[in-house]
């Protein structure tokens, strides 16, 4: 699939963490992907979802981390537990899992 983002490949390791670290300050949260990826949008803007208004999307959002929170606490292992008390936490392990989110992982 075609897209209009731009790619920019870096010479070296510090170069990357330079850019990472300037995108962390502008709260950008991302992983790596090995090629270009075809679709931009969140899981949560996709199929059955696509049609929702954003403030239903986000209502369906907050229940999914509210459901999380209140089942994870009995299974969360040391890395996870801090997604019980931070929502940001909380959507990327569920988008881990598989959980349709506003976060758009790569």
């Amino acid at each position: 699939m075609a897209h209009a983002w731009n790619s920019t490949t870096f010479s070296d390791d510090v170069h990357a963490l330079d850019k990472l670290s300037e995108l962390r300050g502008d709260r950008w949260l991302c992983r790596g992907q090995p090629g270009p990826y075809g679709c931009l949008r969140p899981s949560i803007d996709r199929d059955a979802r696509e049609h929702l208004s954003r403030p239903e999307k986000l209502k369906l959002e907050r229940q999914s981390i509210d459901l999380f929170r209140s089942t994870a606490r009995f299974f969360t292992d040391n890395g996870e537990k801090g997604a019980l008390h931070d929502d940001v936490v909380a959507l990327m392990v569920m988008r881990h899992y598989g959980v349709p989110t506003e976060l758009q992982l790569r």
